[in-house]
Parts: C-alpha cells; sequence; structure tokens
C-alpha cells in the first residue's frame, strides 16, 4: 500500500525527510486554499450550499454565491495585480516564496540523472500567488502550460502538451549542458489568468473589477460565466470530464500518482473535491506512492491530541475486495461494503491487514480503446485480491467474451487461481422478475454446484452478517496468498523498451535506435533515458584519474545518452527511433532507463559481431523499488540471449580510427552476413531486413535475434 505520513512534525525532520525523498521520487504537489491563507479566506461550506441551490432551482442565489466566491479570490489578485500593498497578500506571497525556494534549492542538488530535475503542483485554487513568488528565482523555470513563442499578436496559448519539457543550459566556454529546474504548475480548476476564446484558452491577466452594489442577475451571471474555471456547480464532477482541458489534467494527475516512486506533498488540501479524493483514494493501491500530508503553508507545529499531528503513522497491508454482482442488487452491494468496514474496525489493529471495497461506481473512470469490460478488468479486477460475488435474480448482460461482466470477473479470478467467494439469493423472485435472466442464473448456479461451495441469503442483513462471519476466516488465506505471491496474476506491463539495428548495412557506422513496443495494452507517458555504455565508461575512467573535476571535459566520448518522451504509443505502429553513432559497432553496450505508467524498468542490451553475424543479448527488469517491495518474486520482465552471443568488455579508450563505414539508407541487401540491417525508404518508412534470398532460392533469416525482436513482444514471454 501506499506509505501516508504527516508533515506537522519538527521542521529539521521534514527537511530530511523531503531531502531524502526528492532525490528518488517523481515528486508531486497538491495544494488547496488553505495554502493561500489569509489571503484568501476559507470556503466553508459554500460549494454544498450552492449545489443546493442549483438543485432547488434557485438559480439567481446560486449565481449570486458564485459571484461571492470569486470576489473574495478576485479583490486580492486585483490588489496582487496592481503592486498595491496588502499585509495578507505580502504573508501569502512570502509563504509561497520560501516554499519554490526550498524546492528550488532541492531540485538543484538532485544528484540522480535518471530522473529529470523537476517537481508538479497541481493546485485548485484560481489565484496567482504561486506565479507572483516565482519571479526571483531566475535559474528555475515556472510551466503553467502557456506556449511563450514569439507572436506578433502576443497569443499565447494553453495546451497540457507543454508541461514535462525539459531546459538545459549551456555553457560558453566548454559548452557543457546543464538541467534547469523546473516546476510543472497544472491548475486542476482553472485560473484567473485564463481566458476562453473558442475552443482554446489564452493566457490573460488583467484587473477585473468587481460589480457595484445594485448589481442585476444578470451582470452577476455574465461575471461569474467568463471566467475559465470549474465552479462548484452540482454534479462537479462530471463537468470537470466533460471539460476536455479539466480531464487531461486529472488524467495527467491520476498517471503521476500510478507511476513507481512517486512523492505526493499535500498542503492546505482538505480532500472535500470528490473527484481528486476518488483519484487520490486509488492511487493507494500504488504501493510505492509516498503522501505527506500538512493543514497549511506556515510553520506551526502545534495540533489538538485528536489531530494528525498526534497520531504515529501505521503500516498496513491492504487487501482489495471486488464486489461483484449484476445491477440487480445495489441494496446487498451496500451491505456487503458495511460488512467490510466492520471487518476493518474490528481486526485491522491486531492483523495489521485493511480491507478495500472496490466497486465499479467509485473505482472505475472513463476510458476508451476496448470493451467495457475488458477496460473494467484492467482498472478493478486485474489488481483484487479477494472477489465476493453477488447473484439475485439476474445473471447480467453479455460482455462479448462472457455470459455477463460479473462471470468475466469470476472466471478471470478462477482462472489466476485467486479466492471467489459466492452469495446467491433465496428470497422470492418478484413478479416482473425477467424469466430468461432467472433461467440463466439457475443454469448458471448448477454449474457452480460441481466445484464450488456458496451460501445463499433472504435479506440484505443476513447476507452483511454472512458475509461478517465468513471474512475473519477468509482474509488470513487470501493474505497468505499474497504474502507468498500464490494465486496472484501476473499482470505483463506495458513500456517501450530500444533495440537498434545497422543503418544501411551490416557493417555500417550509423545505427537506427528503434522504440519497441512491449504488453498487450498501450503504454503512457513513457520516459525514456538511453546511455551508452562504453562512452559512460570512457567518461568514468577519466573521472577516476582526475578526482578533482567534477564532470569530464566536453567532447571526451561524444555524445553518451538521450532523452526520449512519448506520450501513449499502443502494440500497432511505430513508436519512433533515433540515429545512434556506436563507437565500435562490433562490440557495443546500452543501458536504457524505462519509466511508464505501469512502473519503472531497467534494459539492458550488448551487441557483439560472432564470426561476422551480430549477435545479441537483451534483459528487461523491474525497478529497485518494486524488487524491495516484492522480494519474493522475479523481478524479470522480459529476457532474450542469442545462443550464439559472446559478451566483450566495456570500452575504456576512444578508438583511434572511426569504425564501421557510412553507406546509403536505401542500400538494397545481399546474400552473405548482411542482415540485420535497417532501410529507410524515400516516404521516410523503415524497414527491418531480417531475412534473405540467398541464390539457391532458399531464405536465410539466422542473423541473430532480431527476428524475434522485430515482432511485437508482451503477450507471451519467450
Amino acid at each position: 500500500m501506499a506509505r501516508v505520513f504527516s508533515l506537522d512534525t519538527a521542521a529539521e525532520e521534514i527537511r530530511k525527510n523531503l531531502a531524502r525523498s526528492f532525490q528518488s521520487a517523481n515528486v508531486n504537489f497538491l495544494i488547496g486554499s488553505g495554502a493561500s491563507y489569509p489571503a484568501i479566506p476559507s470556503a466553508g461550506a459554500v460549494e454544498e450550499e450552492i449545489a443546493s441551490l442549483f438543485e432547488t432551482g434557485d438559480e439567481d442565489a446560486a449565481y449570486l454565491k458564485l459571484y461571492g466566491l470569486l470576489a473574495t479570490i478576485q479583490a486580492p489578485t486585483n490588489k496582487l495585480i496592481a503592486g498595491v500593498a496588502d499585509p495578507n497578500n505580502s504573508t501569502v506571497v512570502g509563504n509561497y516564496t520560501k516554499y519554490l525556494g526550498i524546492i528550488e534549492a532541492i531540485l538543484t542538488e538532485r544528484r540522480t540523472t535518471l530522473l529529470p530535475k523537476q517537481a508538479t503542483i497541481f493546485t485548485t485554487n484560481y489565484d496567482l500567488f504561486i506565479e507572483q513568488a516565482s519571479l526571483p528565482y531566475l535559474a528555475m523555470r515556472l510551466n503553467d502550460g502557456f506556449s511563450r513563442v514569439p507572436s506578433l499578436t502576443g497569443r499565447s496559448e494553453y495546451s497540457s502538451r507543454n508541461f514535462f519539457t525539459t531546459t538545459s543550459s549551456t555553457g560558453n566556454l566548454y559548452n557543457y549542458k546543464v538541467e534547469i529546474p523546473c516546476i510543472n504548475l497544472m491548475k486542476l480548476h482553472g485560473s484567473l489568468s485564463w481566458k476562453k476564446d473558442g475552443d482554446s484558452i489564452l493566457f490573460s491577466v488583467t484587473n477585473t473589477p468587481l460589480l457595484p452594489a445594485g448589481k442585476t442577475a444578470a451582470q452577476v451571471k455574465a461575471f461569474v460565466d467568463a471566467y475559465a474555471v470549474v465552479l462548484p456547480k452540482t454534479k462537479k464532477f462530471h463537468t470537470t470530464l466533460m471539460d476536455g482541458t479539466y480531464y487531461e489534467l486529472l488524467r495527467i494527475y491520476n498517471n503521476e500518482l500510478d507511476r513507481e516512486g512517486t512523492l505526493l506533498v499535500s498542503f492546505g488540501f482538505s480532500f472535500g473535491d470528490s473527484h481528486i479524493l476518488g483519484i487520490t483514494r486509488r492511487a493507494l493501491k500504488n504501493p510505492t506512492l509516498r503522501l505527506r500530508a500538512r493543514r497549511g503553508m506556515d510553520d506551526t507545529t502545534t495540533a489538538d491530541s485528536g489531530s494528525i499531528a498526534k497520531r504515529e503513522p501505521v503500516k498496513a497491508t491492504i487487501l482489495n475486495v471486488l464486489i461483484a454482482s449484476p445491477s440487480d442488487v445495489p441494496t446487498e452491494r451496500d451491505a456487503v461494503e458495511s460488512a467490510i468496514h466492520e471487518w476493518n474496525a474490528n481486526h485491522h489493529a491486531e492483523t495489521g491487514i485493511i480491507l478495500l471495497p472496490v466497486r465499479w461506481e467509485t473505482h472505475s473512470y472513463p476510458w476508451s480503446g476496448d470493451r467495457p469490460q475488458a477496460i473494467l478488468n484492467k482498472q478493478i479486477v486485474d489488481s483484487s485480491h479477494l472477489l465476493l460475488g453477488i447473484f439475485g435474480n439476474r445473471l447480467g448482460t453479455p460482455t462479448g467474451k462472457a455470459q455477463s461482466g460479473t462471470i468475466e470477473e469470476i472466471e478471470e479470478f478462477r482462472r489466476t487461481g485467486r479466492y471467489v467467494a459466492l452469495y446467491f439469493s433465496s428470497a422470492p423472485v418478484p413478479r416482473d422478475a425477467d424469466p430468461n435472466q432467472l433461467e440463466a442464473l439457475e443454469q448458471y448456479k448448477k454449474q457452480r454446484q460441481q466445484d464450488t461451495l456458496y451460501s445463499t441469503f433472504n435479506t440484505a442483513d443476513k447476507l452483511r452478517k454472512l458475509v461478517t462471519q465468513h471474512l475473519p476466516k477468509i482474509v488470513p488465506e487470501v493474505y497468505q496468498r499474497v504474502r507468498t505471491g500464490a494465486g496472484i496474476p501476473r499482470q505483463t506491463p506495458c513500456f517501450l523498451f530500444i533495440f537498434g539495428v545497422p543503418l544501411g548495412d551490416n557493417d555500417s557506422a550509423e545505427w537506427l535506435m528503434m522504440l519497441r513496443h512491449y504488453g498487450p495494452n498501450p503504454a503512457y507517458n513513457c520516459d525514456i533515458t538511453f546511455y551508452d555504455g562504453d562512452r559512460k565508461n570512457i567518461e568514468h575512467e577519466w573521472l577516476v584519474k582526475h578526482p578533482n573535476s567534477p564532470y569530464p571535459p566536453p567532447g571526451l566520448a561524444g555524445e553518451s545518452q538521450k532523452r526520449v518522451h512519448v506520450t501513449e504509443t499502443g502494440p500497432e505502429g511505430a513508436a519512433g527511433s533515433f540515429v545512434w553513432h556506436p563507437l565500435d559497432p562490433n562490440h557495443q553496450h546500452y543501458t536504457v532507463s524505462i519509466s511508464c505508467r505501469d512502473g519503472v524498468f531497467e534494459e539492458k542490451w550488448e551487441v557483439t559481431r560472432v564470426n561476422g553475424i551480430l549477435r545479441s543479448s537483451i534483459t528487461v527488469e523491474r525497478g529497485q523499488q518494486w524488487i524491495q517491495k516484492n522480494p519474493h518474486l522475479s523481478p524479470l520482465v522480459f529476457r532474450y540471449e542469442d545462443p550464439e552471443f559472446v559478451r566483450a568488455a566495456l570500452a575504456t579508450e576512444m578508438p583511434k580510427e572511426k569504425r564501421g563505414k557510412v553507406v546509403h539508407p536505401g542500400w538494397k541487401p545481399r546474400y552473405r552476413f548482411e542482415v540485420p540491417a535497417a532501410i529507410i525508404d524515400p516516404n521516410g518508412n523503415v524497414q527491418v531486413v531480417s531475412g534473405v534470398k540467398l541464390p539457391d532460392g532458399n531464405t536465410q533469416t539466422d542473423f541473430g535475434s532480431w527476428n524475434l525482436l522485430t515482432k511485437h513482444l508482451g503477450d507471451d514471454i519467450p
């Protein structure tokens, strides 16, 4: 499970904890309105009041409340823009300035090169205090999502694609690149600096005067609707999702929390927003997520005896309990969830186990690209440890793969050896029950009698009591399976890895490094860093001989690494490529650091020419944090080594002459030792040659590992 800490502790302890976390984690902040106090007062229960007014049809009163909410934010912002002195504004800007300074210092000192010097701030605040506080930090970039390209019109347009870009500073003397620290500022609910312009959002900071005392309802509505922000209207979650910009930011928030080795620091956020709370709750299933929470930006460390500051963090094992059923038993589903909460109250302290009820209503989220049930399987079924199945008078709707979604979930659990407990209703059948559904349910029940011991109930309360009675016997068995790794499905991760082929000829000095997709589903948010092991070793040898120099001289071994970011790619189609010049095409060593939504991975790839034929070895393993969390499981994801491969030593010095020949990329292969090779046709398409016709008419294809590696991998591990 995720680790949760309180930051209402001593300042020195906070500094040490954060310093350690910043060095090895994907750093994210979640900031709420409490961080901008006292310049902007707490909204209190105004959101509930506004929602209630909309639901009762009193739209004028609701808009008046919305105007009051916006006015409390716009008024101090007007002073900020105009440069008018205000003690509350000064306090908040000062707090944010210190806060950004700490982030800049830690990012600057970040020692790992596997992670970019970036942090991401997610905030629901509309105000501009963070933007103002960033102005003194000229050596740090605040990326607010707006393009800053030169334009005669001064038009600066917002796009989520502008985030997560890196900027480097190049020295005049040695031409050495140093990455500039960057903070990505993502305003989940919009900002006072956003202006709607058709289908676009533009950057616009203006001093907006408030309405006079005698304002009309029409003026109030026009004032409120002019803002490009998410307002606390009714059905706030659905409003956010229907707007492309807000949905994209929520998706990024969800993806960031799903990444391996993520740190989330929360300031002044009450988690009262249901959509953000839902995403954060789901992310707590990420075993490498670290969540640290603090109530405000000030340095106060005192708290009452009932606050989180007085409670020590408790480590626990979370078991996800999937509540599976057709749609006709909503009351029974609630009864099962109640029994789960009752088990937690009675047993979690002594067992160290917490049961998390998983329901499609609370744990699924919008997605596309597959069958609806297949999407649900990925979102909630694959990660659950125990299934409690409930049947009333329906079997459910066919999914294209099974008789119903519930049956597909049950069969997936049975196939992977996970625990399934089934409960069938014995209550009188209502007159309007579907006879076809009743017959299908009866047939399924008879099938299960052959291999399953199930229970029956006649009321929701009886079901609750049964589950309460059974859980103390079920949970220890499920926990033992999880602890030993038995009965847990091996989920094939989806990511990108790299392998290459000579560009144009088997003896080419240029190689085409191709990003290849692994896994059955799309890979998302992949940050890939490619390291040339031979060049890195030459740099290392030089540093060993020159201990007083922090960096090797520029150009010592040429370019030794390359970073690539791919937002999304699937099993079909190309994911990209780049040209590389190995020191010695006959002996190559590469390490690839891979960070995608499905986790962190490390690839080791070597190439050796043996008797004229290129032979290869490639291994992809899970990252160190996953290994530490799962010591009983193998970290290996994929491994292939050519039987004829011979390992060679790393280069220790630059070759005295350039090795390999330069050929035209449109070259056509001959029959002897001329594959694998890559050809780029006039249309820019890459073709990997892995077999050639011999003079006798036969096809020769035994040219190392490339026949395998040019195919899509991940459905079955070779």
